[in-house]
């Protein structure tokens, strides 16, 4: 493996040479949007708080928060396997799992499976019925609505914003 350092900020950080690409694991992370994924289970936490007592319901709004994020990293997932072909020809995306041909097809489908079923059978575990119902929706509409419709109008903003906001109820 061929290590090279360069300075950033007056940090020294060590970049990996061409020969070696992202981990297995940090394509998972990036399959299922970890980063953005935060921003939906934060969601749901403030929903759980507007809602709930968090000082005595703190295990319920662990169980909330893991199932939440579950579902989106599903959602994410499937967004990505169903987009590859387009992430292929946009630079910010061009070095997903997917589209720089890391992963197949069939494990962005795998992967947002098991995510999927995870999430959901966690949140009617561990929460509730009306939870993982909601989560499901969530997926639902992010899934088969908002992606492909980004591609044909942009509508697909108000669909977008159902999906975002069903996280809150999810809390």
């Amino acid at each position: 493996m061929n290590i090279e350092t360069s300075s950033l900020s007056e940090k020294t950080i060590a970049v990996a040479g061409p020969e070696s690409g992202p981990s297995w694991f940090s394509d998972i992370l990036v399959l299922v949007k970890l980063r953005v994924n935060i921003l939906v289970v934060a969601t749901a936490f403030v929903g759980f708080a507007l809602h709930a007592s968090i000082r005595s319901d703190w295990f319920l709004l662990l169980q909330t928060m893991l199932g939440t994020g579950l579902v989106a990293g599903g959602a994410a997932a499937a967004n990505q396997t169903l987009e590859w072909r387009f992430d292929r020809d946009m630079v910010r995306t061009q070095n997903r799992p997917l589209a720089a041909g890391r992963f197949r097809r069939r494990t962005g489908i795998l992967v947002s499976g098991l995510f999927l079923a995870s999430g959901c059978l966690w949140l009617g575990a561990a929460v509730n019925l009306r939870a993982m119902l909601l989560a499901l929706l969530t997926f639902l509409i992010y899934v088969f609505a908002y992606t492909p419709l980004k591609r044909l109008t942009s509508a697909c903003i108000l669909v977008g914003a159902v999906a975002g906001a069903l996280p809150v109820l999810i809390g």
